[in-house]
């Protein structure tokens, strides 16, 4: 795995502002050197817990070569589950990579409580009469 970053916190806090998180992946440095092969998972970027992902994507900025033309696809590692950090993955459907960089990006949103305790008082909640 490639050292994404901090899982841990938001950069938007407490401004609640959108904002994009990236990472420049060497394919010729994964698995020691040797570039990538079909199956192979690379988690590229850290999801802090109570995030939204607005939108990710890849973006090929050194010409990827290999034994065979290879196919991605961006996944999460996990479920739709916004209480958990995550991680955004590059999948490695077919073909092998010798050399090439790729940047991978997300938008994301803090949709964490900030104010998750009630300010009103217990007679407010009283429904009795």
């Amino acid at each position: 795995d490639l050292p994404p970053g901090n899982a841990a916190s938001h950069p938007s806090y407490p401004s609640r502002t959108v904002y994009v998180v990236e990472n420049v992946v060497d394919l010729a440095l994964v698995n020691s050197d040797a570039g990538t092969a079909a199956a192979d998972v690379l988690q590229v970027l850290d999801i802090p817990a109570e995030t939204i992902v607005l939108n990710a994507g890849m973006e090929n900025i050194v010409a990827i070569t290999g034994a065979s033309c290879p196919t991605f696809d961006l996944q999460t590692g996990a479920t739709a589950n916004y209480s958990a950090t995550d991680t955004i993955d590059i999948l490695v459907n077919t073909g092998t990579t010798t050399v090439g960089k790729v940047r991978v990006f997300a938008v994301l949103l803090d949709v964490s409580g900030h104010r998750e305790t009630s300010s009103a008082s217990q007679s407010q909640y009283d429904t009795a009469v």
